[in-house]
């Protein structure tokens, strides 16, 4: 930032200098790296400055302000979703507008650094104010201030926090320096944390009397300094959450936030034939990414190549397919402008014919696998459009039409006799087609209500379709033809905005979710929804974003369960829960 001119920063907000030309931000869940070519006659001309960059997760919120307008972004599969609030609703913004990129620059130029020693810098009056919370998970926690530049030679004293658990500071102001921090001493009863605001006042920390904003376990907050008043953003596991400001005297809800759909992108991915378990997923690397494909073999996950995949020249942010094939591992990876599809020989994965070419031009969110009898299915989803492609003896060939639009995300389905796909519209909406292989997919049926994420399997009696709506309660329907029949959910449980079903060998369905224990599941018999007893899948931790299942009827019935355990590690696990039909 020292590179800046002052008029070049301030162009941002309020200068009125040329304009300057920006660059195309990345994709989530990669880096945001904020640019901009500096104008001609400005300071520094000819230069590209980097203004900062960021890491925003899937559903993660942050905060803005542009002048008066407060600004959301929150990350989403196709990429950062912009909202601007306005008389208490959020209307969306254009991402690659003035405006929407102005706010990516001002959360890049404050954003901290949350993982270890989270630190925060707020520069005012030719002074730096620094934050930090040690990492070492000390009791007292204590909040480090230095001021660099101060007049008093006075040193500032720490805040110290009488935490049960490593606090957490979400934002810093200065003249006078205060702080806004989260706590999770505030009600333990609940395992609560609590959003709290302190002010230095003549080399003393003053807590603010006014009351405090309860945040529920495995909640995203971020917060903001602007003018007399605080804002937060805080969007709670089940996909719920609101926008929050503190004038001084108590808190209160500014707007609702957008249900935050993030479907199915991202590791892990499960698949069987029944017998055999393979888990794919991406795993990121100093440049590019490569695909790690592992498969169970007595209690062991040997890897399938000795370095896996190297996706480099794709696209890391599109999760890959991978699934058994008349008895063949197949594998799909994105790569630039297309899907590449692989076959395992035993010692490496050789591609199957060319690259299929995506075309249109959007990058590829999603992408499935499936078909039997040498007939090799693909589908993916690229700009809101969901396509499909075969195998055929001329190569591979594209559907002339899209089997779904405005997808926002989608979940297929396929077994030796039958196709199923289910997807989530702009609005939370959702749909199911079913057919054949060889007849292709029939007329969509709507599932009523609105949904932040959504998984599909196929049974003898039609296709399963597990839900979570805004309220984060999983439940499930199940399709056939035209007709689509309420199957419920387990009753009292609240989910992260992920879900994963699967038919057990008798066919009931079974789900699993993310939720401040590990991941749960639960099936429906004739009897109604109960759950199932798993230790393992409880032990996955908490922080679960991803899941996955994967059904095995042999040697025993049991429920594969994969977790992916926080967005930032990109950790997989993998545990087997038995099923006692």
């Amino acid at each position: 930032m020292s590179r800046l001119s002052p008029c070049v920063a301030l162009a941002l907000f309020t200068c009125s200098s040329p304009p300057a030309a920006w660059r195309e931000p990345l994709r989530v869940p990669e880096h945001i790296e904020v640019r901009l070519d500096v104008p001609p006659n400005a300071p520094g001309e000819g230069e590209d400055l980097a203004l900062g960059s960021f890491r925003l997760e899937l559903g993660e919120p942050r905060l803005a302000v542009l002048g008066d307008e407060v600004v959301l972004v929150t990350g989403s599969e196709a990429g950062p979703q912009i909202f601007r609030l306005q008389g208490g609703e959020l209307t969306p913004i254009t991402p690659d507008s003035d405006d929407a990129r102005r706010a990516l620059a001002q959360i890049a130029v404050r954003d901290p650094e949350r993982a270890g020693q989270s630190r925060i810098a707020v520069s005012t009056g030719g002074r730096a104010i620094v934050t930090s919370w040690p990492a070492d998970g000390a009791r007292p926690a204590k909040l480090s201030i230095q001021v660099e530049g101060a007049r008093s030679g006075a040193a500032v004293p720490d805040l110290v926090a009488e935490s049960s658990c490593p606090p957490v500071l979400l934002a810093v102001a200065a003249d006078p320096i205060r702080v806004v921090w989260l706590d999770c001493a505030g009600d333990q009863s609940e395992r609560r944390s609590t959003l709290r605001l302190s002010k230095l006042v003549d080399l003393a920390w003053v807590h603010s009397d006014a009351p405090e904003a309860l945040v529920a376990p495995g909640a995203t907050v971020d917060s903001l300094f602007t003018g007399a008043r605080v804002l937060a953003a805080v969007l709670e596991a089940g996909g719920r959450g609101a926008i929050l400001a503190h004038d001084g005297d108590e808190w209160a809800s500014l707007a609702e936030l957008p249900a935050i759909r993030v479907g199915r992108a991202g590791p892990p991915l499960l698949a069987t034939d029944g017998a055999r378990v393979l888990a794919a997923w991406h795993e990121p690397r100093a440049r590019g990414s490569r695909i790690l494909v592992r498969e169970a073999t007595r209690g062991r996950w040997p890897l399938l190549g000795r370095d896996g995949v190297d996706t480099s020249q794709g696209h890391a942010g599109a999760r890959p397919a991978v699934g058994y094939t008349d008895g063949h591992r197949i594998l799909v990876g994105v790569e630039a402008g297309g899907l590449s599809a692989m076959r395992w020989d035993g010692e490496e994965w050789r591609r199957i014919g060319g690259r299929v070419a995506a075309g249109g031009g959007a990058s590829i969110a999603e992408v499935a696998l499936g078909g039997s009898r040498g007939a090799l299915v693909l589908v993916w989803s690229a700009g809101g459009r969901v396509w499909l492609a075969r195998r055929a003896n001329r190569g591979w060939q594209v559907e002339d039409a899209p089997l779904a639009e405005h997808a926002a995300a989608m979940a297929f389905a396929s077994t030796p006799r039958a196709l199923a796909l289910a997807w989530l519209d702009d609005a939370g909406h959702a749909f199911v087609r079913q057919g054949e292989p060889g007849a292709g997919l029939g007329r969509s049926a709507s599932v009523p209500g609105s949904f932040v994420a959504l998984d599909a399997a196929l049974t003898e009696s039609g296709t399963l379709v597990a839900l979570v709506p805004a309220d984060g309660t999983p439940r499930v329907a199940l399709a056939r033809g035209a007709v689509v029949e309420d199957l419920g959910g387990p009753s009292g449980s609240r989910a992260a905005p992920a879900v994963a079903v699967a038919p057990t060998p008798s066919g009931e369905p079974l789900i699993a979710w993310p939720s401040p224990e590990g991941v749960s599941l639960a099936r429906r018999s004739a009897d109604g929804w109960s759950s199932v007893d798993c230790p393992a899948a409880r032990g996955l931790g908490r922080g679960v974003d991803a899941v996955d299942l994967a059904i095995v009827a042999s040697p025993r019935p049991a429920a594969w369960v994969a977790a992916r355990q926080t967005a930032a590690s990109s950790r997989v696990r993998a545990v087997m829960c038995s099923l006692r039909e």
